[in-house]
């Protein structure tokens, strides 16, 4: 099953692995990403990455493994997309009913 993960840049054209670790929900914080990543966990694509500047292009289709010591795996397919730029300026209007403010 493919993840879509949505960018937090509209101008980047690469994203950094190890955050596209946590913004999967593979882990449980950015701290943990980094850590698995420097310890030598991280397949991108069957390759081992050990770097915290290893990159994808956005838009690439790319699987993702964190390979354990105890055998255990974590694989998923994913897509980087870009987040859609805002062209219209937000409503001031309450978005509750009887919203009171």
């Amino acid at each position: 099953m493919l993840i879509k993960i949505e960018w937090p840049s509209t101008t980047a054209t690469k994203a950094e692995l190890w955050r596209i670790l946590d913004l999967s929900g593979m882990t449980n914080s950015v701290r943990e990403s980094r850590n698995f990543t420097k310890a030598g966990f991280l397949y991108f694509n069957g390759n081992l990455t050990k770097s915290l500047k290893a990159k994808v292009s956005v838009g690439e289709i790319f699987t993702l493994e964190l390979r354990f010591t105890n055998g255990v795996i974590k694989s998923r397919e994913l897509m980087v997309v870009s987040r859609v730029p805002r062209t219209a300026s937000r409503s001031l209007e309450p978005t509750q009913k009887y919203y009171r403010g």
